[in-house]
């Protein structure tokens, strides 16, 4: 149901690709060139003779034509090395030249180009580029590309066309800026199936350092395998290395043989990388605020808010002061309800905003003092809600915070006709308190054991999306009649900028399971459990992050991007101008 993601490592790896490939062409040239002479040599038309001469003809052909096809890839690793390097995504409304390194900016035609060109062994090789914006990049959160790079060697063309979006953070089963001292990656009870990364910010893989990325891992036990994905991120870290231990924390070994990966990693030592850029994470959440509000003033009294124009809706929902509880839950399956409890000066606001898909239309029901009034608005909101304070008041106060059920879309037939694709954000500074499980209203199916399988249609096309973007997270210990939490699922990408853990970590009459589908993103790693010096479970909360493929193409509203990484939606060539 989604594109195709090519993962593209922009590591030094890359550098190392492109020598690879001026070696290549060097030596088809150099190929060509002895091959030709020899022709040169011997002008003799016998038949043998020119039956050779015609095979040479075509060879130099072809290796012209390969030459021309890597230049043209060469120009797209080059185009998204420069969008890479750029402060900002380019603000282009039309086609543009990007000044890529050592090229000459000009025209072909009609249409910008940025050429590099080389000239060896008599042979004329060069790329051209134009870069051309995605028409819907004024108003999206995720800006997108079209690269389109015409390689050429000699009277050989090579065309290639690239549709590139900037990366966003929900693309990523787990990552983290940097770990809390002690905390540790265990075979059997972390586990990820989906892309997980680390910038490991606190250092680089040094033996003994209590607050890098520490690996527990066990020979010989692929059922204890912590990095289920087989492509080839699925673990990939900024810093030139990691702490290794081999089936006790305190011996540092690190993986050496096939065997040794296929213990760790599903896809082996292929599908773990090093020495990758940085992930950046948010530096505020400004984005779902303006998001929320559109045009209108945020108001200075504790209340919901929906910025409408003459009754229309034109933005997203805002709450100014603190949520004590919110409860999410599906009406007629399709429809998004919101109920929100809040307090001011001593008295309980209970405020229920329901978007009803069916009718597009934003209904806002507020209860106080014994009294509702509910006003109806048309249309419906941007999927982005934004409170101005915490959703759930502390951990000491058992009970309150978010939790509930997530709508389906509407779908006619195989059609999504409208995507129930919401973000819930906060301030800067707050905190998100987990008081139960977040879980969609079409489930992805799950085995006896809990875990996750394969996505199903039913699933990718019914299930709504959620993204949850705060400072702090936490999965609270009991509920409001004193009973421990167990099983939490949270079915969201999430991005804690401060850190997501569990209150119950510690606790040794705790040994449950944390069941997160979609996307954990956290400036701190959080502790979720206590184990022995050899990897054996205390306390807390197993860990296994699931990836919910369709976060990485289409993410939840305005929902926090890397910056300056790309991913490569589609990939084509075009046929006529091969041979």
């Amino acid at each position: 149901m989604n594109p195709f993601i090519l993962y593209i490592n922009r590591s030094k790896k890359r550098k190392r690709g492109f020598a690879l490939v001026a070696i290549m062409i060097a030596l088809l040239i150099l190929i060509s060139t002895i091959l030709l002479g020899m022709v040169a040599q011997n002008q003799s038309h016998s038949g043998v003779m020119f039956t050779g001469t015609t095979s040479i003809q075509l060879t130099s052909a072809r290796i012209n034509s390969v030459s021309a096809f890597n230049l043209a890839e060469s120009g797209v690793e080059y185009t998204l090395e420069w969008l890479h390097d750029q402060p900002a995504p380019p603000a282009i409304t039309t086609s543009a030249a990007p000044a890529i390194w050592g090229a000459t900016i000009g025209k072909s035609g009609s249409r910008p180009t940025s050429t590099v060109s080389y000239n060896q062994g008599g042979n004329t090789m060069s790329f051209a580029i134009t870069l051309y914006p995605d028409p819907n990049n004024g108003t999206a959160n995720q800006q997108k590309y079209m690269i389109e790079s015409v390689g050429s060697c000699n009277s050989s063309i090579s065309i290639i066309h690239a549709y590139v979006v900037q990366t966003s953070l929900s693309k990523y089963a787990y990552c983290i800026n940097t770990e809390q001292t002690g905390n540790w990656w265990v075979g059997g009870l972390t586990t990820a199936d989906g892309p997980v990364h680390s910038n490991n910010a606190n250092g680089a893989g040094v033996a003994g350092k209590g607050s890098e990325t520490n690996i527990l891992w066990f020979p010989g036990t692929a059922n204890q395998q912590s990095f289920l994905y087989t492509a080839s991120d699925a673990f990939t870290c900024s810093a030139p290395g990691v702490d290794w231990a081999k089936g006790n924390i305190s011996t540092f070994t690190a993986p050496a043989s096939a065997s040794d990966w296929s213990s760790i990693a599903a896809g082996g030592a292929s599908s773990v990388h090093y020495g990758t850029d940085a992930v950046t994470m948010p530096a505020n959440n400004n984005l779902q605020l303006n998001a929320a509000l559109g045009s209108a003033a945020a108001p200075g009294t504790t209340g919901v808010f929906v910025p409408n124009s003459s009754g229309a809706v034109t933005a997203g929902i805002y709450v100014q002061g603190n949520i004590q509880n919110m409860t999410l839950s599906a009406s007629n399956n399709v429809n998004q309800v919101y109920t929100i409890t809040q307090s001011s000066s001593g008295k309980t606001i209970t405020t229920v905003v329901t978007e009803n898909a069916q009718t597009s239309q934003t209904i806002v029901a507020v209860t106080q003092n014994g009294s509702t009034t509910t006003t109806t608005y048309s249309g419906l909101t941007n999927g982005v809600m934004y409170c101005n304070g915490n959703i759930g008041v502390s951990s000491s106060d058992p009970g309150q915070g978010l939790s509930g059920t997530i709508a389906n879309n509407v779908v006619s037939g195989s059609t999504i006709t409208h995507s129930n694709s919401i973000t819930i954000a906060t301030n800067p500074t707050a905190t998100i308190y987990f008081n139960g499980s977040l879980l969609y209203n079409t489930p992805r199916p799950q085995d006896a054991n809990g875990n996750f399988v394969a996505e199903t249609n039913a699933f990718t096309e019914n299930a709504g999306v959620l993204g949850l973007v705060s400072y702090n997270m936490y999965l609270l210990k009991y509920g409001a009649n004193g009973s421990i939490y167990q099983n939490y699922q949270i079915d969201a990408a999430t991005v804690a900028t401060g850190i997501f853990d569990a209150q119950a970590y510690n606790d040794y009459s705790v040994t449950t399971n944390f069941y997160g589908m979609g996307s954990y993103v956290a400036g701190t790693g959080g502790y979720f459990g206590q184990m022995t010096l050899n990897g054996v479970m205390q306390s807390g909360y197993y860990e296994h992050h699931s990836y919910d493929t369709r976060l990485a193409t289409s993410p939840p509203p305005y929902f926090p991007t890397t910056g300056n990484q790309y991913d490569v939606l589609s990939w084509s060539i075009d046929a006529s101008t091969l041979s």
